[in-house]
């Protein structure tokens, strides 16, 4: 409706971020350009992402939503404003068109996010954060970096779900991304493959089930039974080997 109506207005979808390959593949949505909201639930987890968004986006893409909240208590207005300042670098960096923040007023809510996100405070003063905005730059000076974390956000090693994920020509598929649930499916972890395909998914808990996908490509997904299964590594930390499992690709891209 909007091409037939409005030919030269560009569209785009809001994506909450990596996990979202699963249902709205971003490099198959019909759009013009693609948004983003990753936010900090584990440590360095945006700029990760970012780094997996510039590495295996094709279409162009920017980072709608992103902040984190400051009171100068909890969290200090020096930790946003350098959380807003880093990921602004690794957004242009890793080849993003545009950083949107949010949110631009404080605002009473129950939770603590909610209400500290701004930038600006309830008595409409300045924050620090806006600082990160007046003096940014864009302009790429450095690469895009990849941190030490991006297989792990969480730091976890309790149980970890291994394995390897090839295409149909049986050629590894880097940058694929493993999801896994606790027995009742109320928590998950996620991981990405490696360049040879292998990945280890490592969770503060047990994994009974699992999900498994790549951008362009078929998903699949499994049950374990880890009391019956696991087995230790040289640590003697309790794992699963789900072995090789293949995708199908779905989709190939072309460059308008």
């Amino acid at each position: 409706m909007v091409k037939k109506s409005a030919k030269n207005h560009l569209t785009t979808i809001g994506l909450a971020g990596i996990r979202e390959v699963f249902e709205w593949d971003p490099n198959m949505l019909n759009l013009d350009f693609i948004t983003f909201h990753p936010y900090e639930y584990e440590p360095e987890q945006v700029r990760n992402e970012i780094y997996w968004y510039g590495k295996y986006i094709k279409k162009p893409w920017m980072i709608g939503e992103t902040a984190i909240p400051a009171d100068n208590d909890s969290i200090t207005y020096e930790e946003q404003k350098l959380f807003a300042k880093n990921t602004l670098k690794q957004t242009i960096n890793c080849g993003g068109s545009g950083y949107a923040w949010w949110q631009y007023k404080e605002v009473v809510e129950p939770k603590y996010h909610a209400t500290y996100m701004g930038v600006v405070d309830l008595e409409d003063n300045e924050k620090p954060v806006t600082n990160a905005f007046k003096e940014f730059i864009p302009i790429v000076t450095d690469t895009c970096e990849c941190f030490d974390n991006y297989y792990n956000y969480s730091n976890c090693d309790s149980f970890s779900l291994k394995g390897v994920v090839v295409d149909e020509r049986d050629k590894p598929i880097e940058g694929a991304l493993i999801l896994g649930w606790n027995e009742r499916w109320s928590h998950s972890y996620h991981t990405l493959t490696k360049k040879d395909g292998s990945f280890e998914l490592l969770g503060c808990y047990t994994f009974y089930h699992w999900m498994l996908s790549a951008t362009e490509y078929t998903m699949e997904r499994g049950d374990v039974y880890p009391d019956s299964l696991t087995v230790k590594d040289n640590e003697n930390n309790p794992y699963v080997d789900i072995g090789t499992t293949k995708l199908k690709r779905l989709f190939m891209h072309v460059n308008r």
